[in-house]
């Protein structure tokens, strides 16, 4: 009994080794930004996420919504902002 999907050509049946071959077949060790994923880095988007939400609430307080979302927004990116600087010395 002989192989399901046996082929013809036999020299084309050979074993695959898919490590890493999308990066041409590069050793594990030498792709340095894999080491740059590992680190482990602080997020920005609550500040975002908080100044968006609390501008809301004090521009709806005091009956601007709109410029509080602007504000709040710009707070956050700022906050962000800096959270990405001061987190890309260490």
């Amino acid at each position: 009994m002989g192989t399901p999907f046996a082929t013809a050509d036999k020299a084309g049946e050979r074993g695959v080794d898919h490590h890493l071959e999308f990066m041409g077949g590069a050793d594990e060790d030498a792709l340095a930004w894999r080491v740059m994923a590992k680190r482990n880095t602080k997020a920005g988007g609550i500040f975002l996420t908080l100044g968006i939400l609390v501008g809301f609430g004090w521009g709806a307080a005091v009956g601007e919504p709109m410029k509080g979302i602007l504000i709040g927004t710009a707070l956050g990116a700022a906050a962000a902002l800096l959270l990405w600087l001061l987190d890309r010395r260490r």
